[in-house]
């Protein structure tokens, strides 16, 4: 008999992918650092794809994770992670949708974008804890445009909570890339949290720098709220929210990849204004 490792019995596959969710699904362990900030009101109303709308809070989330996933039982997968979050609002339920999601590791960009619909990049990500100092920095294309640093104060306690994420699922269109073939889908990313450690980080700072391919600098920092740092357990799981129509989506796409045909667009600020008229 000759082993073809391409193809997959499909009866031996349902039953492995069955007991692999009867398990828990993806279980990590986890150390993150979290910063909040606000920035324009017109910038968040700008980034959010419809159905999504803004909040009312001017909010981004700015995650780093140290991570090691247990996809089976046998596998161990090691990886850090960042994700970029913006507060939205989805028929009146609160989550973040994701701007940006760089990470080390081929296997975690390709689940994550091919399953979630995750905007998941390959990038260098530094998670570093010396004692109570904390430092951690994303690099693409040679550039480091962002990083964080801190130290870990007064502890919060152990929380259990359930945070939402949203993303947008599609397959560009294969003719010119514009357009979609097939539907669109609006995602929810259902992330149960389970820290047993949870502390205040002190003397926070988050630098942005310039970045062609990721330009998170275009959505500037106005108040740093806080900065938390944890150590706990995830369990990730997903779920379809709805179809949408692929134009609602299409001037956020290229977002997904390292390059910007037109420039990006001009938003009119009401801060700018301010000064203007002073």
């Amino acid at each position: 008999m000759a082993k073809l490792r391409y193809v997959q019995d499909v009866d031996k596959l349902k039953a492995a992918m069955e007991a692999r969710a009867s398990g828990g699904g993806l279980k990590n362990t986890v150390q993150t650092l979290r910063a909040f900030y606000e920035t324009d009101p017109e910038i968040v109303a700008a980034l959010l794809p419809k159905p999504l709308k803004p909040t009312g809070s001017p909010t981004i989330l700015v995650q780093f994770s140290y991570v090691e996933m247990r996809p089976t039982p046998d596998k161990l997968v090691v990886s850090a992670a960042m994700t970029v979050g913006v507060e939205a609002d989805y028929k009146g339920r609160t989550g973040w949708y994701v701007l940006a999601m760089p990470m080390g590791g081929e296997f975690v960009v390709i689940s994550g974008r091919e399953r979630f619909g995750e905007p998941k990049k390959l990038a260098d990500v530094q998670f570093t804890k010396d004692g109570d100092r904390l430092h951690v920095a994303c690099t693409r294309n040679g550039v480091t445009f962002v990083e964080l640093e801190g130290r870990i104060g007064e502890s919060l306690g152990a929380k259990k909570f359930t945070e939402n994420l949203f993303c947008y699922k599609a397959m560009p269109g294969i003719d010119n890339g514009f357009g979609f073939d097939g539907d669109v889908f609006l995602t929810q990313l259902n992330w149960d949290r389970d820290w047993d450690l949870h502390h205040v980080v002190t003397g926070g700072t988050v630098t942005l720098r310039e970045s062609a391919c990721d330009p998170l600098v275009d959505v500037p920092v106005r108040k740093l709220v806080k900065m938390e740092y944890s150590e706990g357990r995830s369990l990730t799981g997903g779920e379809i929210l709805e179809k949408v129509p692929g134009e609602w989506l299409q001037p956020f796409w290229f977002g997904r990849y390292d390059e910007n045909p037109t420039g990006g667009i001009e938003i009119a600020l009401a801060s700018e204004a301010a000064l203007q008229d002073a």
